[in-house]
C-alpha cells in the first residue's frame, strides 16, 4: 500500500477484498463517515429508508467525508456508492437512537 491507501501490490495467493469506499462507524447515531480512494472521485453517496425513498445523497469530492445524521430516525438505512451510473458499492447503516 502507498503513502495514499492505494494498493500497489499483493502476493500471488491473496484472497484479498479491495474496497473502493467504506461506511463507518456502523451502528452510529449522530453522523456517518464515507471514505473512499481517489479512484472514485465523483461518485454519489445515496442512503434509502426501508421503504426505498432515497433520504441521502451527497457528491463525494474528497477521499472523507463525514456526514450528519441527526435528522434521520433509528433504523437500518441500506447505502450504495454510484460511479459512472453503475453501484461499484453497497451495504447497510445503522442509526441508533
Amino acid at each position: 500500500m502507498n503513502d495514499q491507501g492505494l494498493i500497489t501490490d499483493l502476493p500471488e495467493e491473496s484472497n484479498f477484498k479491495a474496497h473502493d469506499a467504506i461506511v463507518y462507524p456502523n451502528p452510529s447515531s449522530d453522523y456517518l463517515v464515507v471514505q473512499s480512494g481517489p479512484q472514485v472521485s465523483g461518485a454519489f453517496f445515496r442512503m434509502y429508508d426501508m421503504q426505498g425513498r432515497l433520504v441521502m445523497e451527497q457528491w463525494l469530492t474528497s477521499t472523507l467525508l463525514r456526514l450528519n445524521t441527526n435528522t434521520l430516525a433509528a433504523g437500518t438505512y441500506p447505502w450504495q456508492i454510484i460511479f459512472n451510473n453503475k453501484a461499484i458499492e453497497s451495504g447497510k447503516w445503522v442509526k441508533e437512537r
